[in-house]
């Protein structure tokens, strides 16, 4: 809980999420630093003063990032009012899941006490010796809190498992429903070549060739696709377009996705449509005139 004089409330009061960290947070975590500086330890107030916010958080305080240094804001801990004074603006870093908007925050060495110790792994060393190493350090300090590590890549991928699991759900029912419209696909095609056997057999005495043949029997099926095609697309660019709205930070549905789905679905139509009808084009005509 905030407050500040270029809040535009009766009373210039807000809310800003506030994250207790040391000196060295911004480095290891790579935060981009807008406007301002970097805590310093040489600089004894900074550890007592001074605080640093986010881009969201300069706006919300309607001011610029370089408008934003210096000025002093009243935090509320527990009733009491603390003078802090801002002395850096860094980048939006969102540690919600992307359903969520970037919360105005602040950032400053504001307890003594740390509920979590990050640390960033040197590329050059294997990760478990790292984290042996950590294990060994921490055992030395604390005899009762047990070693427990996670990795912040795994956290941040684990807010998104439902979706995880949705892709793997849609994947394994597309793979299926392409496979059953396949054999849907060869059993009529299988049946539609037999109905135009004798046709067939005519237009090959008459000159046709094996490409004229596999057209007349292929553009049937194909302007059929097209047609479900035409109908799917609108509606699944209105249910991909539904289900991306509870994201605050959202791509949009681009037309090549649909130009792709489009451009697979007829080349699977044709491989599957195509084997019945160039094996009745290269069929004997004489079979297939033949009086029964």
């Amino acid at each position: 809980f905030m407050k500040s004089e270029t809040v535009p409330n009766d009373d210039g009061n807000f809310n800003m999420a506030g994250i207790n960290i040391d000196f060295d947070y911004m480095n290891a975590m790579g935060i981009k630093n807008i406007s301002g500086r970097d805590f310093d330890r040489t600089i004894p107030t900074d550890s007592t003063e001074a605080i640093m916010v986010n881009e969201q958080g300069v706006k919300e305080l309607n001011l610029t990032p370089e408008e934003a240094i210096g000025r002093i804001i009243e935090l509320n801990f527990g009733g009491n009012w603390i003078n802090k004074r801002i002395i850096g603006v860094v980048e939006n870093v969102n540690f919600e899941p992307l359903q969520r908007k970037t919360e105005a925050t602040f950032y400053g060495p504001l307890f003594g006490a740390y509920s979590f110790i990050y640390v960033k792994l040197s590329p050059d060393v294997p990760a478990q010796q790292t984290i042996n190493q950590l294990a060994s350090t921490w055992g030395r300090f604390s005899l009762t809190q047990p070693f427990e590590y996670t990795f912040l890549e795994e956290d941040l991928n684990g807010l998104y498992e439902s979706e995880e699991e949705l892709s793997q759900v849609i994947i394994y029912f597309s793979i299926l429903a392409i496979m059953v419209a396949c054999l849907g696909l060869f059993g009529l095609a299988s049946f539609s070549t037999e109905q135009r056997i004798k046709e067939i057999g005519v237009r090959k005495v008459l000159g046709a060739t094996i490409s004229q043949l596999w057209l007349l029997l292929s553009k049937d099926f194909i302007t059929l696709v097209v047609i479900a095609l035409l109908i799917a697309s609108p509606v699944a660019y209105y249910i991909m377009g539904q289900w991306l709205q509870k994201f605050s930070y959202r791509t949009t549905v681009s037309w090549d996705v649909f130009a792709i789905a489009c451009f697979g679905a007829l080349i699977i139509t044709l491989i599957t449509v195509s084997f019945q009808a160039i094996k009745a084009a290269t069929s004997n005509p004489v079979d297939a005139l033949r009086t029964e």
